[in-house]
């Protein structure tokens, strides 16, 4: 009996002993799938993005400035008659108002992505993901928008070197003509005759031609204290150019008689007057015949004692 006895006692401790160790791995297993859970939640918290969409609002901030300081750069350049240059001014100027739009398309895109992340609840792991996505476009857009302002404040200063070297040309040009336009004025020899000669539209009218009536239209009027004067008016189609017609002019005067005579430019104040004027005069000198001139810019007259509404020559 005593055997039988020791034998059950034996069994129950056995039973007992495997349900306690089979317990214990149940409570062990369960307590390592809780804290796997716990670590997966803490690594999928949503991440707070208010301090980078402070940061990114500074940024476009900085980009605002830089874009309105090269709007008022560009607008302050100064004009130039170089049409190549304007086109690329204009060019850019469109380009900065395109990339501006896109900074306020941006900036509506933060505005609406910040009021977003203050509503994103602790949980939203899908929507957190979205944002960072989001977040990580528009700073490459931020970028890109960066480097393009940066070509454009390239383009810029290039366009002010040629503006720049554009205006020097043309002040360089106008001192030319300057210097062209300052002549001598020559003085007068009493002892002589005097031959009118106009300058206008870019030719050269003796008042004393044989063909003068086909150079001028010539019409005739009287003063108050009956002095006759007699309008000459250049026809534009007629007249000697001194670039094309040099031997023509030449030939005339060659009959003018540098002892006793000398003669009388009158030059409409125009360029391309005081350019033939130029050359007549050169081509004067060379053929030893004396000469005067006044610039003009009305009709001339012509009496019989001299220019009418002038001195006597």
């Amino acid at each position: 009996m005593l055997e039988e006895d020791d034998s059950d006692d034996s069994l129950d401790l056995l039973l007992d002993t495997l349900c306690n160790a089979f317990g214990g791995i149940i409570l062990i297993t369960l307590l390592i799938a809780l804290m796997s859970q716990e670590a997966h939640d803490s690594s999928l918290a949503p991440k707070s993005f208010r301090t980078q969409a402070l940061l990114e609002d500074q940024r476009i901030a900085r980009l605002d400035g830089e874009i309105e300081i090269e709007e008022s750069m560009t607008l302050a350049l100064p004009d130039s008659n170089v049409s190549d240059s304007e086109e690329k001014a204009m060019a850019l100027a469109r380009e900065k108002a395109k990339l501006e739009k896109q900074r306020e398309e941006t900036n509506a895109d933060i505005s609406r992505f910040q009021r977003r992340l203050a509503s994103i609840p602790t949980n939203s792991t899908n929507l957190a993901k979205d944002l960072e996505n989001r977040k990580r476009e528009l700073t490459e857009r931020n970028q890109a928008l960066t480097g393009r302002n940066g070509q454009l404040r390239s383009a810029i200063e290039e366009s002010r070197g040629v503006l720049n070297e554009s205006n020097a040309a043309i002040g360089e040009a106008k001192r030319e003509r300057t210097e062209h336009l300052r002549l001598p004025k020559e003085k007068k020899d009493k002892g002589k005759g005097y031959l009118w000669v106009l300058v206008k539209h870019g030719k050269v009218y003796p008042c004393h031609h044989p063909d003068k009536e086909q150079m001028f239209t010539i019409t005739e009027s009287t003063t108050p204290l009956g002095r006759k004067v007699y309008w000459h008016k250049p026809k534009m189609d007629q007249g000697f150019d001194p670039s094309r017609h040099r031997a023509s002019l030449a030939a005339y005067f060659r009959t003018v008689k540098p002892r006793t005579e000398y003669l009388a430019f009158r030059v409409f104040v125009t360029n391309d007057c005081f350019k033939a004027f130029n050359e007549a005069k050169r081509l004067a000198t060379d053929m030893k015949i004396g000469y005067s001139w006044k610039p003009i810019d009305d009709v001339f007259g012509l009496t019989s004692v001299g220019e009418s509404g002038g001195p006597e020559l």
